[in-house]
């Protein structure tokens, strides 16, 4: 999809940075509703689907968690953490690949539509900005622990926390680590 066709909005939703064609929902990448999706949307708008974190080292955890994502809604946008908030979240020694990497690579999975990066520790102002129809988070979350949980209530979209597979990128560099010091080579 070209890179040119990505500064569109879309005028219903107040999204952002969603390209034309997948709007239209004419884009190869655009997916229907299906209908397990949590909201049904009025005839002709989109519903958007936002999810975000430091994708780090993306694995088949995060694959089949943004699958999911995408299977919840019409359009996927995710908010990427930049390094700065990813140094504050995570310390010193990550990220291991820069956002510029990791924007690249999500961004070329079919389930992504689009990749925005935000400097914050929570996605708060970004939410705030995009007004998304769904928010999803993985395992290990709560509405308790998620700020951006009231606002999106507040406008009157949904939260939604799904099970997923038990992995982190935080083991797998830990298992890694491990090898390289005469630990297991196999990642288990």
């Amino acid at each position: 999809m070209n890179e040119s066709l990505r500064a569109t909005s879309l005028e219903s939703t107040g999204a952002v940075a969603i390209a034309p064609a997948v709007a239209a929902g004419t884009a190869e990448r655009a997916a229907p509703v299906v209908e397990s999706s949590p909201i049904a949307p009025p005839i002709g708008k989109p519903i958007i689907v936002f999810t975000c974190g430091v994708f780090d080292v993306l694995h088949w955890g995060h694959a089949w968690f943004l699958e999911r994502c995408k299977s919840l809604g019409t359009h996927l946008i995710v908010g990427l953490n930049t390094d700065d908030s990813v140094r504050r979240l995570k310390g010193p020694l990550r990220p291991i690949n820069r956002e510029i990497e990791r924007r690249f690579l999500l961004f070329r999975l079919r389930s992504v539509d689009e990749v925005l990066l935000f400097s914050e520790d929570t996605p708060c102002e970004l939410i705030k900005r995009i007004r998304p129809n769904v928010i999803v988070k993985g395992p290990g979350y709560s509405e308790s622990n998620m700020p951006e949980a009231e606002i999106v209530k507040d406008y009157g979209g949904q939260v939604i926390i799904l099970d997923g597979p038990p992995i982190s990128t935080t083991e797998i560099i830990k298992r890694i680590q491990g090898s390289n010091t005469g630990g297991s080579q196999c990642l288990k």
